[in-house]
């Protein structure tokens, strides 16, 4: 039997929502029990939502909460290295919204606390559990879909057209860099393991944080990653994977997408028993991932990378 964890959730914004309402559908393992805003009248109305019986006027209250076991933090970027440090100093597991933090320095003082301390903390990327792209990892571990070298992604947002607008603030950690670069370099990450070689180039608007970002990153297979990210347009999300033997492997891949038998390729018979039974799944849930992963602001379910003492 899973332990039952007992909550907290810091910051009452859009991502604090959508995570309070995926833990009140896993009520046999997850207890929320406290929320921490910067106002009462806002820790209220959150917990009225969600039926949380401790509410905060502090993060540092619900920090210290003696009967809390974890924290959820889904303020800015800008703060994740306080409230981080604040929750684990105060004894607590920590799951910190993506980005954990604005940069390395920041990452490895969580990081080197959270061992020191002997507690849990992750990154909440969602992304990494969607039951497309864990099947996926899966297939290409298994050798049944061929050998990806390189991946393409397009990642368009779209933002409110309002300068003041926290997507434009660079004090609260504003730019496609921070906000959404996440989701395509941990999307290859999980596939390649850490990129040996990054760079990049950006176009800064006139709020000072940048717009648009192109990436280029090399790993240690030689696989390479294209990475364009833009601040406003209207194609949401497009990942592109680029497989060796392409030509050899295309009707087997176009099978496999079009929910037909497929005979696994030099993968093991269980993996391709089980390929047709899944196929049609996948396809749905690739659709649907593309549109959630392109909703900016709606990101709250954890992800790999965890670091454990």
């Amino acid at each position: 039997m899973t332990e039952k964890l007992r909550w907290a959730i810091l910051g009452t914004g859009k991502i604090g929502n959508r995570f309070a309402e995926a833990l009140n559908h896993i009520p046999e393992q997850a207890d929320l029990l406290a929320v921490g805003s910067r106002r009462q009248e806002t820790a209220d109305a959150f917990g009225e939502e969600y039926g949380i019986p401790r509410r905060y006027d502090s993060y540092k209250q619900a920090a210290n909460d003696p009967d809390v076991d974890i924290v959820y933090i889904g303020t800015p970027g800008v703060f994740h290295l306080r409230d981080v440090r604040m929750c684990l100093q105060a004894g607590k597991h920590v799951l910190c919204e993506k980005a954990l933090a604005v940069n390395a320095q920041e990452a490895e003082e969580m990081i080197a606390l959270a061992r020191e301390k002997q507690l849990f903390l992750m990154e909440a990327m969602w992304t990494r559990f969607f039951p497309i792209h864990v099947r996926i990892r899966e297939l290409l571990s298994a050798g049944a879909i061929g050998k990806v070298n390189g991946i393409t992604i397009q990642f368009i947002a779209q933002v409110p057209e309002d300068i003041n607008n926290r997507f434009f603030r660079v004090d609260l950690g504003a730019g496609v860099l921070l906000d959404t670069a996440s989701y395509g370099i941990s999307w290859a990450s999980s596939l390649f393991g850490p990129p040996e070689a990054v760079t990049g180039l950006a176009t800064f608007g006139e709020s000072g944080c940048d717009y648009q970002t192109a990436l280029a990153l090399r790993y240690s297979g030689g696989q390479l990653v294209s990475y364009l990210l833009f601040e406003r347009g209207y194609t949401r999300a497009l990942i592109r994977l680029g497989f060796d033997d392409a030509m050899r492997r295309r009707e087997h891949i176009r099978a496999w997408l079009a929910g037909e038998p497929v005979p696994a390729l030099d993968a093991p018979a269980s993996v391709a028993e089980d390929l047709s039974g899944e196929q049609q799944g996948a396809q749905a849930e690739e659709g649907h991932e593309a549109d959630d992963v392109g909703d900016r602001g709606q990101h709250h379910a954890a992800g790999e990378g965890g670091i454990h003492p």
